[in-house]
C-alpha cells in the first residue's frame, strides 16, 4: 500500500486489486519452491533484502541486485 499514494497523486493510476502481487514490487509474491509446495515472500525494504540474500547465500545481491 505505500506506493499506491504517490501512483495517485503523482500520476493519476487507480491501481486495481491484484491479490498477494505487489505490482512493480519484488522480490513479493508467491513464489513455487522446488519441493512443490508454494512460498510466500515479501522482501520489499533494503534491509529484509540484504537478510534474504544473505540467507540465500549470496550477500552481493544486496549490493548489485543486476
Amino acid at each position: 500500500m505505500e506506493s499506491t499514494v504517490p501512483e495517485y497523486t503523482e500520476g493519476g493510476e487507480i491501481r486495481e486489486r491484484s491479490g498477494a502481487i505487489l505490482p512493480k514490487t519484488a522480490p513479493s509474491n508467491v513464489y513455487p519452491s522446488a519441493d512443490g509446495d508454494s512460498i510466500v515472500m515479501g522482501a520489499n525494504q533494503d534491509s529484509v533484502f540484504t537478510r534474504l540474500a544473505e540467507a540465500m547465500g549470496d550477500p552481493s545481491l544486496a549490493e548489485h541486485p543486476d
